[in-house]
């Protein structure tokens, strides 16, 4: 179990990539950006505004979210399949899912782990 956002989202880094530094951190609409600055001058990292399969993402706009993190799983039907955890919401992990253009553009932000995951997708 994993208890917040930025501690759910850290942790799939560690497990599921090769970028497993577990000292990137920040609030949870920092979390993207804050991997994304540490490695940007290390590795070819991609970020865009809209959710790509396997991206790390911070969020804050008000559409959805203020200050939240997530991992996007999947993407189907128009739809992002998020994997995220809310200590506000019982404090566990969870999959939701979100229209894509309800979660792209200005204040969403994603960073691209794909050709950092660990061993082949």
């Amino acid at each position: 179990k994993r208890d917040n956002c930025v501690a759910f989202s850290k942790w799939f880094l560690v497990q599921y990539t090769e970028l497993n530094d577990p000292t990137v951190s920040g609030n949870g609409n920092e979390l993207a950006y804050n991997l994304y600055n540490r490695y940007k001058n290390e590795k070819d990292l991609k970020t865009t505004d809209y959710p790509v399969v396997y991206s790390i993402a911070s969020w804050s706009s008000p559409s959805r979210w203020t200050n939240h993190t997530g991992i996007i799983v999947g993407i189907y039907d128009g739809k992002a399949i998020i994997a995220e955890a809310a200590w506000g919401i019982g404090g566990g992990s969870y999959f939701e899912e979100y229209p894509v253009d309800e979660i792209s553009g200005p204040g969403h932000y994603y960073v691209d782990l794909t050709p950092f995951m660990k061993g082949s997708l």
